[in-house]
């Protein structure tokens, strides 16, 4: 594989070993995103974690554009609308 593309795999392999490792200790990432992700040329680093939920603990954050909206609900409050979530 060529330098970009050889790099862009193993990038994607690192995230998904960091996903799978955290679902395997019960933790559910919230929103990923590509603003969460830290990438160097040695490692992958999940950030702005205030969206992941521990066990049995829901967050009650998370970035819009990337929460799934059957998980919220809109609701107007002073003239624009908000999102909830439906926990």
């Amino acid at each position: 594989m060529a330098g970009g593309l050889a790099d862009a795999v193993r990038v994607l392999g690192a995230l998904a070993d960091a996903v799978r490792g955290l679902h395997a200790r019960g933790v559910v990432i919230g929103d990923v995103s590509d603003l969460n992700v830290l990438v160097s040329r040695t490692a992958v680093r999940l950030v702005d974690v205030d969206s992941w939920q521990f066990g049995r603990y829901v967050t009650r954050s998370w970035t819009e554009r990337f929460v799934d909206p059957r998980l919220c609900v809109v609701q107007a409050q002073g003239g624009d609308d908000v999102l909830l979530a439906l926990h």
